[in-house]
């Protein structure tokens, strides 16, 4: 299976990441937004404080910067997490074309079976 790498580009944020058969990896190295939106999902709130907490998650300036490779459950999750706002990781996340995991997924249904 060939692996694509995908950016989260929003406020605050500049992230890279990738899909596996154990859930969506983000890497190190990549920005998270320090503040997050009050809308965000209770479990966004927790699961960044948790990060933080582990030291996975550090403040770097006007951000938070991920220290090691770190597998999410779900792009959606990972989007949430580094936007600090509840997303759609299937629509956010997008290859250096811009075309989304959705699109991709979209063009790579036949080839799905590993």
């Amino acid at each position: 299976s060939r692996t694509v790498e995908l950016h989260l580009v929003g406020k605050g944020t500049a992230a890279r990441g990738t899909e596996t058969s154990d859930g969506f990896v983000v890497f190190a190295g990549s920005l998270a937004r320090s503040d997050e939106v009050p809308s965000i999902h209770t479990y966004g709130t927790q699961l960044r404080a948790a990060l933080v907490e582990s030291g996975r998650l550090v403040a770097d300036g006007e951000h938070l910067r991920l220290t090691e490779d770190y597998v999410f459950s779900s792009p959606s999750t990972a989007a949430m997490v580094m936007l600090g706002r509840t997303s759609n990781g299937r629509v956010e996340w997008k290859t250096s074309d811009g075309v989304s995991l959705k699109e991709l997924q979209g063009s790579d249904a036949g080839e799905s079976a590993s």
